[in-house]
């Protein structure tokens, strides 16, 4: 499917009745890429996968991936060291 909506809609809306959203299904990098970019028009603080795994509520609120901007920067500062290659090669 995701070959498909690559090819012939690779930024894809469909509706969800059962949240009554719409949802953006984006199945391209560069596409991905400019929209985590643009801090103005778009939030990962509602969530950033569909279907939800966790409620983005106040247990995820120091969780990098759902937090934009200064806070989100702050965070993944705190975070940076423990992503380096030397430390990730020993795992």
């Amino acid at each position: 499917i995701f070959d498909h909506l690559r090819e012939t809609d690779p930024c894809h809306l469909q509706y969800d009745p059962k949240l009554d959203v719409n949802i953006w299904s984006l199945t391209r990098h560069a596409d991905m890429r400019k929209v985590s970019m643009d801090r103005s028009r778009f939030t990962s603080t509602r969530g950033f996968m569909y279907p939800m795994m966790v409620d983005p509520g106040s247990r995820s609120r120091d969780n990098v991936m759902f937090n934009d901007g200064a806070r989100h920067d702050r965070i993944r500062g705190m975070l940076a060291g423990s992503f380096t290659p030397r430390v990730v090669s020993r795992h």
